[in-house]
């Protein structure tokens, strides 16, 4: 540690401070944004490290909804001004490692692949800014409402392939990620112990609202889990918060894209005998962790006998007959107390006290209410479309009658296509389904492969999560985070990797080659010095020092060479010493 300097320190701390005044508090809109700026400029050689790190950390919950302090941690990156500070970072920490790689004689060179990506992102924000212009949106409101998310998405494929640049930018990236998962779990136990949950009716332990962190823990989880290497400590405890925050997280949505991706990778990667230990391990730890915590086993079969998930950013799920409200949401007197007579004593929230029996109602009604909601959505959205099939409606229209995020002011559909198709047109359905089937396409490339690194299997498995997790929610057009994680994994996908960026030897066989892999560059060749005929024996050849052409030259001495050939003293490559032999005269 004494190694490190006074800077290092001096940088920590500045980078500790820059990150409470964008994430946490800051006294005005201006002061977060010039610290998003100036973050990565302080952090420099793990900028991009920097950007994963809050993107995954700070919760994306709407505000306005009554959560406690951990639900919200680090909603400020997102929610304060009208441009969420999170593009300001990222915007930064792209500029500052252009920066580095020009410095150090490089530059960034996209495969065709990642210029397709790139254009479909490009060509969504131009179709979103235009139809905002045609709509009477003003140029700033256009760029911001409509096509900052794709910029955002874009930014992120920047990204992802800038790490793959720099080797450093890749270690700190792992462990960014996973270090931002386990701060998770650390807050999310004192949620639980301390009686804050996102919703109390789901369950106590329902503490972050989002589901792009369950989505990240099943990459991280899932990455692990099919790995070649053999899993150490680190590895374990990271498949360990990981499956935690799954499990906390009580969305059907993401329960069943993990499911179903798993199943996926796990058969295109045909390590059967590792996993297989692996996923029993796993499988017996979470089967504890659900007979052991105090009403996680009711909360969860009453949350899988439902339908889908519990209601998104932007829609209200209906409060059920005996559900208890969250304990941050003041409750409504009733007309006694407002007569002034007592009120008999009820019991108090759920989590203060032992479950009851009749509990386990509450989240199958939350669950069934909120998936009878998606699934009436698709089919009053596919009615609209029906109507406007070829033009839309605008993306800003106001919220249709007959869907399920009433309170809402603006259009809302629980389906990334629908929304997207009613706001844009059917070209913005083609583009998106375009870009998420090259990022499928690539994903599973890379799992195929058998010897991607850890990195690119959970890009990969983050890749095939996402669209599942579309299909009910609209968080590629709707959400700053969701597309910035998901341009940073397909980026990573697009670069590839090298054989130095493997952690497994080489396999063999039929399946060893993957189509993302680029093999290491081989080591430069020294042209040969040809010999002289009859001296082969005797030729000894070793690098110069200080010689005519720098390190890189080589000298050939031959102990016994022919008649006119000049000796290295003579070429002043080595120095003259004197002959201790006497004369033989």
């Amino acid at each position: 540690m004494a190694d490190l300097g006074p800077l290092f320190w001096v940088r920590a701390v500045a980078a500790l401070a820059l990150g409470v005044v964008v994430c946490i508090w800051s006294p005005s809109y201006y002061v977060t944004v010039l610290a998003a700026l100036a973050l990565p400029v302080v952090t420099w050689r793990y900028s991009l490290a920097t950007v994963v790190f809050f993107a995954i950390t700070a919760r994306e919950a709407p505000s306005g909804r009554g959560f406690d302090y951990v639900t919200m941690l680090g909603s400020q990156i997102y929610y304060q001004g009208k441009v969420p500070a999170i593009s300001f970072l990222a915007a930064s920490a792209v500029a500052v490692t252009l920066l580095r790689l020009y410095r150090r004689g490089g530059r960034l060179r996209p495969s065709r692949t990642a210029w397709w990506l790139l254009g479909c992102l490009g060509a969504l924000a131009l179709l979103a800014f235009v139809l905002g212009i045609v709509y009477g949106q003003s140029v700033v409101s256009a760029a911001n409402q409509n096509s900052r998310n794709f910029a955002v998405a874009a930014l992120g494929v920047v990204i992802g392939l800038l790490v793959m640049q720099f080797p450093e930018e890749i270690r700190a990236v792992k462990i960014a990620a996973v270090s931002g998962l386990g701060l998770l779990v650390i807050a999310a136990v004192y949620a639980v112990a301390t009686g804050q949950a996102a919703d109390d009716r789901v369950s106590r332990y329902f503490t972050y609202y989002d589901s792009a962190l369950p989505a990240v823990a099943t990459a991280v989880f899932g990455a692990l889990l099919v790995g070649r290497a053999r899993v150490t400590w680190p590895a374990g405890l990271a498949m360990g918060l990981s499956l935690a925050l799954v499990l906390i997280g009580f969305r059907l949505t993401i329960w069943l894209a993990t499911f179903v991706v798993l199943a996926f990778t796990v058969v295109l990667c045909r390590e059967w005998t590792a996993i297989a230990r692996r996923a029993a391990v796993s499988a017996v730890a979470l089967v504890v962790c659900i007979l052991v915590l105090p009403g996680m086993r009711s909360d969860i079969t009453s949350r899988v006998l439902g339908a889908s998930s519990a209601a998104p950013a932007g829609a209200t799920a209906a409060p059920t007959q005996g559900a208890t409200p969250r304990r941050s949401v003041p409750p409504t007197p009733s007309a006694a107390e407002s007569a002034g007579t007592p009120a008999t004593p009820t019991a108090g929230p759920r989590r203060s006290a032992p479950p009851k029996a009749n509990t386990g109602d509450k989240g199958h009604n939350v669950a069934a209410e909120s998936s009878q909601g998606h699934f009436e959505d698709i089919r009053v959205a596919w009615s609209y479309v029906r109507k406007n099939f070829w033009t839309g409606i605008g993306p800003q229209h106001p919220q249709l009658p007959g869907l399920a995020s009433d309170k809402t002011t603006v259009l809302y559909v629980h389906n990334e296509w629908l929304q997207d198709w009613l706001r844009f047109g059917p070209g913005a359905v083609l583009l998106v389904t375009a870009f998420l089937l090259i990022a499928a396409v690539l994903a599973m490339r890379t799992l195929a492969g058998r010897r991607a690194p850890a990195l690119h299997r959970a890009a990969a498995i983050f890749g095939l999560i996402t669209p599942i997790c579309l299909l009910a929610f609209p968080y590629f057009s709707e959400s700053s985070q969701w597309p910035l994680l998901l341009g940073v994994a397909v980026g990573i996908l697009a670069a590839g990797w090298n054989e130095t960026d493997e952690e497994s030897p080489r396999p063999r066989g039929r399946h060893a080659a993957g189509r993302g892999y680029r093999p290491a560059p081989p080591p430069p060749v020294v042209p040969a010095v040809p010999a002289v005929p009859g001296t082969e024996a005797d030729t000894v050849v070793f690098p110069a020092v200080g010689g005519p052409g720098g390190d890189d030259d080589t000298v050939v001495l031959r102990a016994f060479g022919a008649s006119g050939n000049r000796s290295p003293v003579d070429t002043g490559v080595l120095p003259a010493v004197p002959d201790a032999r006497p004369d033989p005269a």
